[in-house]
């Protein structure tokens, strides 16, 4: 264990109340401490997802998400699930594009207690056959559950395909669900679970030495009993074109869901916050411009909104809605849309907009909250990036910055649009495709 100097490209040291420590083994430790707090949450966080999967394994960081607490030497899955929350845990995980993650949160009097399990899983999960092929029937109706979802389906599962590849769909097809064995997620593990790759995050009633000695205790071997390999490999890049601009599933649905796709900049983009303001004046709130319109003015929907997602080299402008009049509403959206592109915003929309970006990380102000953003910062940049940073960043756009963004991404020429619905739109969202 080691602390000192300032953070520096992932360095050690202190940034706010944030302090940034390294195991003997490389794992990064980023700690918050909240004296008030009660509880603390610990977020365990691998810099893979769905993109960095073969073609004929996709799927496999979810399936390994979904098996890695399924049984130990000295545990069975129900010893997991009974020890973590008969001490007052919440436990769970999540698989996403670009990283995997496990969490819990649990009282700060049990935290140490919560943690040997935790470990125990993290370190010597079986991935035995006989729990994968009970556990594949799950993930195989999870998959069904997304997809005959109408709300779900056009944004989780069509338009990420359609824009870049089966990977950024996370789930997989039902073919490479299939294919999945336990050895790919040993072989996925040896790949990318590497300590240069992972970060802890620990937020709540803890200090900083306490977090780090336990994590030390819990973790500071890993990586041993996995037999990782050394050195990251090269990652891809995600495709710069869709594989095809429209794509619609049909079926006995009452409303038709529409979600709409523009290419943006990843997450290192210097207009990364100007799109995010776009996307809020747009359609990210109730005094919106698609809520207006679409919604108060014409009732031609109850839920229309837009928002981005970033990913390392790439970004997308999402809208969607859920409506019995979808040529109707997507013509209004797009009216809208090329509005966005020729005009500039006014100052008070961008003042408030800035203003309720900001407020949003303040309402994240839990133990759980601190810990996802503090871990994700250190995972994505290398180093952390405290909220003054942040609102600086954000009170530097300008109406201009908008207005750029918008008439360089929103172009109709780069729409893909995904929809689920009662029939077939096909030749009429083909005429603001072409």
């Amino acid at each position: 264990m080691s602390e000192g100097g300032d953070v520096v490209n992932g360095g050690i040291g202190f940034i706010g109340n944030h302090r940034v420590g390294q195991l003997s083994n490389g794992i990064r430790v980023v700690v918050e401490n909240r004296p008030a707090s009660e509880v603390v949450a610990f977020y365990f966080l691998v810099g893979v997802g769905s993109r960095d999967e073969d073609d004929e394994v996709v799927g496999v960081s979810h399936a390994l998400e979904h098996m890695i607490f399924k049984g130990t030497p000295s545990r069975n899955a129900m010893d997991i699930a009974r020890e973590m929350e008969g001490n007052g845990a919440t436990i769970n995980a999540f698989t996403g594009v670009e990283r995997t993650g496990y969490w819990f949160l649990a009282p700060a009097v049990r935290f140490q207690e919560v943690l040997r399990v935790y470990a125990d899983s993290l370190h010597y999960s079986l991935l035995a056959h006989e729990e994968w092929e009970k556990e594949r029937q799950v993930i195989l109706e999870e998959k069904r559950m997304y997809e005959e979802n109408n709300a779900a389906c056009a944004p989780v599962v069509l338009l990420p395909e359609a824009m870049f590849n089966l990977q950024m769909g996370i789930i997989g097809s039902e073919n490479t669900i299939r294919r999945i064995g336990p050895e790919d997620m040993r072989a996925l593990i040896k790949k990318w679970y590497l300590p240069e790759n992972i970060v802890i995050s620990i937020a709540g009633g803890i200090t900083f030495d306490e977090a780090l000695s336990a994590a030390e205790k819990a973790l500071g071997n890993f990586g041993q009993s996995w037999q990782v390999g050394s050195g990251l490999m090269s990652r891809c890049f995600l495709p710069y074109q869709s594989k095809t601009r429209y794509i619609e599933r049909v079926g006995r649905f009452d409303q038709t869901t529409i979600a709409a796709g523009f290419r943006i900049g990843g997450y290192h983009s210097p207009y990364r916050h100007a799109a995010r303001i776009l996307a809020d004046i747009l359609g990210g709130k109730m005094s919106s411009r698609l809520f207006s319109e679409v919604r108060e003015k014409r009732a031609l929907a109850y839920r229309v909104r837009s928002s981005t997602d970033e990913f390392r080299d790439a970004g997308v402008f999402n809208i969607m809605t859920m409506t019995t009049k979808p040529v109707e509403a997507f013509k209004v959206i797009m009216v809208e849309v090329e509005k966005m592109a020729r005009e500039p915003v006014s100052d008070q929309e961008l003042v408030d907009s800035k203003f309720l970006l900001n407020a949003a990380d303040m309402k994240m102000e839990s133990a759980g909250g601190f810990a996802a953003k503090n871990g994700s910062n250190v995972l994505r940049y290398g180093r952390m990036v405290n909220r003054e940073e942040e609102e600086r960043q954000v009170a530097g756009v300008t109406k201009d910055d908008v207005l750029g963004v918008a008439y360089s991404l929103l172009s109709l020429g780069q729409l893909t649009v995904a929809l689920t619905g009662p029939e077939s739109l096909e030749k009429e969202i083909a005429l603001f495709l072409n």
